[in-house]
């Protein structure tokens, strides 16, 4: 009898064919692999950023919440001003009386002079807020109102509005300045810029802090800091690379001219309704993270479910590491789903210059993405009802979509302009994607030739460049394509002269005398200004180039932002101080890494567990032969058998793909599908099922 296949098997299954899709063939060993779910928890996927300083890389790790020493030697002390000594209430009631007449009679009166007397006075019985008696339906008089207080008392007291229950208009407030914000300590000092809002001179200008992450991606976590900190736009938070969502990170931020107590007062500590965030690290900075201004970063990764023996495991482990991967571009690169169109079909028609077909592809269904209002919105595309589309648009499309048709609705056969009207920054993920799919395309072929250096390869003639997985050319445009690449690739590129003896062609006798090794073979992203290796690779560049109806000079025509020089990528990459081990798990969703997170929730639970426990306290005068207090806890004992977890640690730097890396230990597809079967199989397996519901239900959040 035929095994049933769910619909989740299937899905899995055509998942694997991306991988092919995206040009991504190749294998550097021959091992057997294995499998391994990868991100069960959080704490299984920790990202810290690597910054080079000098000659030295540092890995950027949340190590101090301390921000008080910084904050008292960074800001000089000063005495409280003395209370303001030319103050008269009489001068202050009769413009008043001038304003309003005999109807503010009622309202100077004594509790006004006695709050207005302890506001100069600064006394701690102050209270907060005054209701004054004054009030009017005329907005000019409460502008003349407030006029008035400021006038004789903006040194201590702040005038607002407010309506009065049971009570006709608006009435006039008082607030008391030294006490409506954070209360200053008993010896009545202030920072000196706390008033005049000047910075301290020589005093770096930018606060940096580490920005340690959890279930939120980088520019998420971002806008919900600003808007936490109530700057709207004003308040810019700057980076050098963005994190993903599944895991624990860790990276360098600057803000301009803030106090690390501002920070710490909204992410110091733990928070159940805010983000999964937390700062600290603080120091004073003349300059801002810049994106891209990064080495690379160091992970730490949990592998779990291992189907091979330890053994096999630590072979995949050793390959990997004195051998290197394919330095492919990742799936990510390429965008979701297994059918329509991909970011690189929409970059191959702007190269093309076929705008239309570019806008035309952002709407094409994808199956097993796009959900019933998606599909209807593209459907309503295709009749070109752009009006009405802008109205039904789900919210799943309000990106590129959105941008391109809120342009139509106005130009409605401008279909460059409504292109242009995507940000810059999506718009060149499309063209990069296009020059990647040509990139790993041809990466599998020369790993095909095999895995030694031949005449005609490309290699880096300067060591000292080549520290990242990537060179970018210089040219007219570098300025916006450079940016552009380190945006979407999050990559630190070097750029150098085209006359420069930088890249070399290999020539017989460098083969014969051994000089280079793998290591050093780059292969260009397609460009203006890049060299192509001398032998079959270049022409397969060019056939692949002219079977999508382009060439090289396609590269450079159209606007400046679309003319691509070109860059170089190693052939293969290495990680950097890799190690691993094997530890002991017992149950699937344990945490077997212990990180700030993790331990913020063991300490709530624990808290939870002390409340319940204090709940059952021995009545009043029963004693209890043991306290509580002393009852010795007990860890839980273990359930299910002992498994064993990879551990392992390595740098990669920015640009290269640690999901390539797994993809080269274990031959399993690195698409999301794949990792979500051999997670519902676990999970499945873990509660008795046959695998067929869990499947079931991970199929129905595919689709």
């Amino acid at each position: 009898m035929e095994a049933k296949v769910s619909s989740f098997d299937q899905i899995a299954a055509s998942k694997r064919d991306f991988e092919s899709f995206a040009g991504i063939k190749a294998f550097v060993s021959d091992l057997e692999g294995f499998n391994g779910i990868q991100k069960q928890r959080f704490s299984d996927f920790i990202v810290e950023e690597v910054i080079r300083e000098g000659s030295t890389k540092r890995v950027v790790k949340l190590e101090s919440q301390d921000f008080e020493a910084l904050e008292k030697e960074s800001f000089p002390v000063q005495k409280i001003a003395p209370p303001p000594a030319d103050f008269n209430v009489k001068a202050l009631f009769t413009d008043v009386l001038k304003l309003m007449g005999s109807e503010a009679d009622e309202a100077l009166n004594s509790e006004l002079s006695i709050f207005l007397e302890f506001c100069r006075t600064r006394d701690d019985k102050c209270p907060k807020m005054l209701v004054t008696g004054l009030s009017s339906n005329d907005k000019e008089t409460r502008k003349n109102l407030h006029g008035v207080f400021k006038k004789h008392a903006a040194a201590f007291v702040e005038s607002g509005t407010t309506k009065v229950e049971g009570k006709d208009g608006t009435w006039i407030t008082l607030t008391a300045k030294h006490m409506s914000g954070k209360k200053e300590s008993k010896e009545a000092e202030w920072r000196s810029n706390s008033q005049d809002n000047k910075w301290p001179e020589g005093l770096g200008e930018y606060l940096r802090f580490t920005l340690l992450k959890e279930k939120i991606d980088t520019m998420s976590a971002v806008k919900e800091m600003t808007k936490s900190l109530g700057g709207g736009g004003r308040i810019r938070i700057d980076f050098a690379g963005t994190k993903d969502k599944r895991g624990t990170t860790s990276q360098w931020c600057t803000i301009h001219k803030m106090r690390p107590s501002q920070l710490h007062r909204h992410f110091g500590r733990f928070n159940p309704r805010g983000p999964a965030v937390r700062t600290g690290d603080y120091c004073f900075v003349k300059e801002k993270m810049v994106l891209g201004d990064l080495y690379g970063n160091r992970f730490s990764v949990i592998l779990r479910e291992l189907d091979k023996d330890v053994e096999a495991v630590s072979k995949a482990c050793e390959a990997v590491k004195n051998n290197g991967f394919v330095n492919y571009y990742g799936l990510q690169r390429f965008g979701k789903g297994d059918y329509g169109a991909k970011s690189c079909d929409v970059g191959r028609e702007v190269f093309r210059g076929n705008f239309q077909q570019a806008v035309d592809l952002l709407f094409v269904v994808s199956p097993d993405i796009d959900d019933a209002d998606c599909k209807k919105a593209k459907a309503v595309y295709a009749e070109r009802d752009y009006e009405r589309l802008l109205k039904e648009l789900p919210r799943a499309m309000t990106g590129a979509e959105k941008a391109v048709i809120t342009m139509l609705k106005e130009a409605p056969t401008d279909f460059e302009r409504a292109f242009k009207n995507i940000s810059k920054k999506t718009r060149l993920l499309y063209l990069h994607s296009y020059q990647s799919l040509l990139w790993n395309t041809v990466a599998s072929r020369r790993v095909g030739m095999g895995l030694k250096v031949q005449e005609g390869d490309l290699v880096v003639n300067r060591a000292d460049l080549m520290d990242g997985a990537e060179l970018s050319l210089g040219g007219d445009n570098d300025g916006e394509e450079s940016q552009g690449r380190q945006e979407v690739s999050e990559q630190r590129t070097q750029i150098f002269d085209e006359g420069d003896d930088v890249i070399h062609v290999v020539t017989a006798d460098d083969v014969a005398q051994g000089r280079f090794t793998m290591k050093e073979v780059v292969l260009p992203v397609v460009g203006t200004k890049v060299k192509f290796p001398t032998h079959s690779l270049g022409k397969l560049y060019t056939d692949l180039l002219e079977g999508d109806g382009l060439s090289v000079e396609s590269f450079g025509q159209g606007e400046k932002q679309y003319r691509m020089s070109g860059a170089y990528r190693r052939l293969l990459q290495f990680p950097e101080d890799m190690e691993y081990n094997f530890v002991d798990y017992h149950d699937l969703d344990e945490d077997i890494v212990s990180t700030r997170f993790v331990e913020e929730k063991n300490n709530k639970k624990r808290g939870r567990e002390e409340d319940s426990g204090n709940k059952n306290k021995a009545p009043k005068g029963v004693i209890l032969l043991t306290a509580p207090k002393d009852i010795p806890k007990i860890a839980p004992i273990p359930s299910g058998p002992v498994k064993k977890a990879l551990k392992m640690s390595f740098t990669l730097p920015a640009g290269a793909y640690a999901t390539m890396m797994f993809r080269e230990m274990t031959r399993a597809s690195t698409d999301t599908g794949h990792q979500a079967y051999l997670t519902a199989t676990a999970a499945a397996a873990a509660s008795g099922d046959d695998g067929g519901q869990e499947k079931e239900k991970k199929a129905a959040r595919l689709r």
